[in-house]
């Protein structure tokens, strides 16, 4: 095929109406509008999932950490259902002497662990705690509570469990409490709730 020179510039004049410079910079605007959309939006989905994970995780085993104090960020997780935060294990001497294995250290626990409502069962063995928070009596359904070898005084804290009618397993062993203690625990807690205070306790069934 022979080109001439004046069909050789139309045809470079009809490339140039096709493909004209403000088309071109349109269209690289616009590619790169949709590159960030696709960016923002798998930044915001990898967000979402992070969060997700946080939020709604059922369980958190803290167990033998060494702890100090319960990490801020377990109160995120309004989902929780059980919360670990005692020892490993235990060998116990006497009702009052224990040797815990690689036990945590927590001493005080935080008001926000009212925000837990839905938890089940939560296992503080072995720990330092003296007073449990007035948003405690709001875990309603928990079903385990294991509070063995804190420094409580059962007495101060007997009223907030009353509401915990769906309790099957409560521990108080090596705390500071009486007979008339557990009276009362016994008078306002479910009838089936399974209450430890001494080794034999433990050991029966």
């Amino acid at each position: 095929m022979h080109w001439t020179e004046s069909g050789t510039n139309n045809c470079i004049n009809s490339w140039r109406v096709v493909f004209s410079l403000p088309d071109m910079e349109s269209l690289l605007k616009k590619s790169r509008l949709k590159s960030c959309f696709i960016l923002i939006l798998i930044v915001l989905l990898l967000a979402a999932c992070m969060n997700s994970d946080q939020v709604y995780q059922e369980e958190i085993n803290l167990s033998g950490k060494g702890l100090t104090e319960i990490p801020p960020g377990v109160f995120k997780n309004k989902k929780l259902k059980r919360l670990g935060l005692g020892a490993k294990g235990f060998m116990a001497y006497s009702n009052i002497s224990v040797m815990p294995d690689s036990p945590n250290y927590i001493t005080v626990i935080p008001e926000e662990i009212g925000q837990l409502t839905e938890l089940k069962g939560i296992n503080l063995l072995c720990n330092k705690v003296t007073l449990l928070p007035g948003s405690f009596a709001k875990l309603n359904n928990l079903e385990f509570l294991d509070l063995s070898f804190n420094e409580l005084d059962i007495h101060t804290e007997k009223h907030k469990f009353y509401g915990m009618q769906k309790l099957k397993y409560l521990s108080i062993m090596g705390n500071r409490f009486d007979s008339s203690d557990l009276a009362d625990l016994r008078k306002h807690l479910n009838p089936q709730v399974r209450i430890i205070a001494t080794l034999k306790d433990l050991q029966s069934r």
